[in-house]
């Protein structure tokens, strides 16, 4: 089984559009599900305002390209990522008074036709992100190590004005180095 995955920092409002540049012309089905407060997913048409339908009201915790259409009932994210093994998955990410967490892209496929999509859409993903230097503090400990992470243009003038840039978990945050705070 073949694995895609990639961990990085974008503003909730910049994922839809990453998301949508990233699978362009890639065959699949557009999903969007909602976690809470009552677990939904919806099927999105693709076509040019698909973007700006889910940064524009609709409520999203994940994006899905899903591959075969997407197989109904579901009734919790569970359900979901059963029914659709090889969906290739943003987990947006969240910001809250805490600071910004970071967003997910995830795949995996036993085809090697749909493998071989996710690496196309994760090669789109890297090379529309910028990798740099950042310095990871671990709070309970206070351990602090340099390691190079993703993130969007979004998040450095984000993070220059203030933002805290946290791990997807929420138990490491990151500073990205040459930053003026």
């Amino acid at each position: 089984m073949a694995t895609t995955h990639l961990q990085f920092h974008c503003l909730p409002d910049e994922a839809a559009g990453l998301f949508a540049a990233w699978t362009e012309g890639l065959s699949g089905t557009l999903a969007a599900e909602t976690f809470f407060p009552e677990y939904a997913v919806h099927e999105l048409r693709r076509d040019d305002g698909w973007a700006q339908a889910v940064t524009g009201g609709l409520s999203v915790d994940r994006l899905n390209l899903v591959v075969g259409g997407i197989r109904q009932p579901v009734d919790r994210s569970t359900d979901f990522l059963r029914r659709h093994p090889d969906a290739l998955r943003l987990t947006l990410p969240i910001s809250n008074e805490e600071g910004l967490r970071e967003a997910s892209l995830d795949g995996c496929s036993t085809s090697p036709e749909v493998a071989q999509m996710w690496r196309t859409a994760l090669t789109r993903a890297k090379r529309s992100l910028t990798r740099a230097p950042v310095t990871l503090t671990l709070p309970f400990t206070g351990a602090t190590d340099s390691v190079l992470r993703y993130h969007s243009r979004g998040v450095r003038e984000s993070a220059a004005g203030g933002l805290r840039l946290l791990a997807i978990a929420g138990n490491g945050q990151f500073q990205l180095q040459n930053d003026p705070r």
